[in-house]
């Protein structure tokens, strides 16, 4: 007696596609980038997480809502609602450096880079000590390294020159990623 051949059941669960993914995903992508190069322009200018912290609660919880409502339309929405809920975001980011601006605060000392990095970690660059003070007194958790310091920790990377030669020959080259590579613990030699 022969068996019948079954056809094994996938385990793996389906992941659900936004509307706007199967038909727009151009458009979507467009919007998807106009917002988030508002979104880093302004923290670049007041730095990570700090806008929020200077306008009033009430303002700064409608903002959150209105990011949910921008993710949910990302997630599940159509092309038209990732447009209405996009073009509100960056009102709403309009709106808090509006704010921000007319209660006196100012934008984030220019002696200042920030940058988030993709695990959360806020990482300031200052070009003096005083700066770096400053930025150390700041409230956040943050990383600070002044100009002389993130420089000895660059070149200290295994393979910089390789980096530094990319850099050199493909200018506007960007680093995207950085992964350790584990050396092998074998007998092998090569």
């Amino acid at each position: 007696m022969r068996r019948r051949k079954t056809e094994k059941k996938s385990t793996a669960v389906p992941q659900p596609v936004a509307p706007w993914m199967q038909t727009d995903m151009k458009k979507g992508d467009h919007f998807m980038k106009m917002h988030d190069q508002v979104a880093h322009d302004i923290e670049m200018r007041w730095g990570y997480g700090r806008l929020k912290k200077l306008v009033p609660y009430e303002l700064a919880e409608r903002f959150d809502r209105q990011r949910k409502l921008l993710n949910d339309a990302f997630r599940e929405g159509t092309i038209d609602d990732v447009q209405v809920q996009t073009e509100g975001t960056i009102r709403g980011w309009q709106k808090l450096e509006a704010v921000a601006l007319e209660a006196g605060h100012k934008i984030q000392d220019p002696h200042f880079m920030e940058v988030q990095l993709d695990d959360g970690t806020l990482v300031a660059i200052t070009n003096c000590d005083n700066a770096k003070k400053e930025r150390l007194a700041d409230e956040r958790d943050i990383i600070v390294y002044d100009v002389l310091e993130a420089a000895r920790h660059i070149t200290s990377w295994t393979g910089n020159e390789m980096v530094q030669a990319v850099f050199k020959h493909f200018p506007g080259a960007k680093i995207e990623s950085v992964k350790a590579i584990e050396e092998p613990n074998d007998d092998i030699p090569f």
